[in-house]
């Protein structure tokens, strides 16, 4: 299972993220967010071996930030060929399904076609919708929304591909709580998913 820390804001958070056991470091480039990160420090944290995900909000700034990031995940409803633009420049994508679209499963399939992983998203709570989204939990499938470490003894049962959390993880919007990160990662250990 890959474990994606998202909303990271500095260095020293992602650097934490890492070395407690995150595959994946995601950095917001939205000026909407709260957690906003800049391209600067996704090439910085690039720069540090790390692989980062940088998080889109339209097709227009995924094609204009190409930065150092591995991965651009879209977080808007996009298009096959958007995907296939993204990946001419030698990123992976990872597309975003918001599951409370009435026609998730549509676009799920759709866009699934071509890219790289596929973030299943439910900002309320991921954890409600379980029984019904359990047949798409495929290869390179991931989950999103509301999890840390309170739920995710629950969470690991679903044996999605990667999970993706921020929001549990914070002292406050864009910085991380280590006493969070550590009992998020010790938990994830009694279940022998990381090393």
């Amino acid at each position: 299972m890959l474990i994606k820390v998202c909303g990271i804001t500095n260095v020293p958070d992602a650097l934490y993220s890492n070395e407690s056991g995150s595959d994946l470091i995601g950095v917001i480039l939205s000026d909407k967010s709260p957690r906003r990160g800049t391209v600067d420090l996704v090439n910085e944290l690039s720069g540090f071996g790390l692989e980062v995900v940088a998080v889109y909000t339209s097709i227009e700034e995924a094609l204009k930030n190409q930065g150092e990031e591995k991965y651009a995940q879209l977080h808007f409803r996009t298009s096959i060929q958007d995907v296939e633009g993204i990946k001419d420049t030698g990123r992976r994508v990872i597309s975003v399904v918001n599951l409370d679209d009435p026609d998730f499963i549509d676009y799920f399939k759709y866009i699934k076609q071509k890219s790289d992983m596929i973030l299943l998203e439910k900002r309320s709570g991921i954890k409600e919708l379980i029984p019904s989204i359990s047949n798409l939990l495929q290869k390179n499938v991931g989950i999103a929304g509301k999890i840390g470490p309170s739920n995710i003894d629950e969470i690991v049962k679903l044996n999605a591909d990667f999970i993706d959390l921020s929001s549990s993880l914070e002292k406050y919007p864009g910085k991380k709580d280590v006493r969070l990160i550590d009992d998020f990662f010790r938990r994830l250990r009694n279940h022998e998913l990381i090393n």
